[in-house]
């Protein structure tokens, strides 16, 4: 995993936990593992399998998550594609139920 690779991971974090809090706001019902992310680099034993685990209740259609790949960008880009239709999801659900609970 390089620096820039790192920093991309980062980002999707911050952009995932910035989503959580706003929906936060509209309602507190959370758990404390709330937007935890787990790299689970290659063991001996697992050949080249690198794993990204995630665990939230607030966006996302479950609760946990695991994406996997042979590097560790291939398991992020899986896990990407995921978090950032969730966030989209997320926020034009947010914005409907505003909607609803403002008219004006």
């Amino acid at each position: 995993m390089t620096p820039l690779e790192y920093s991309r991971f980062l980002d999707l974090r911050d952009a995932l936990h910035e989503e959580i809090r706003a929906c936060l706001a509209l309602d507190g019902h959370c758990k404390s593992y709330e937007g935890t992310f787990e790299i689970v680099f290659p063991a001996v034993f697992d050949g080249s399998e690198w794993r990204i685990n995630l665990h939230c209740y607030v966006v996302g259609p479950s609760r946990h998550y695991e994406w996997s790949g042979d590097t560790f960008v291939s398991a992020f880009e899986k896990c990407e594609v995921d978090v950032r239709e969730w966030i989209k999801e997320s926020a034009r659900w947010r914005e409907e139920n505003r909607e609803q609970a403002d008219p004006t």
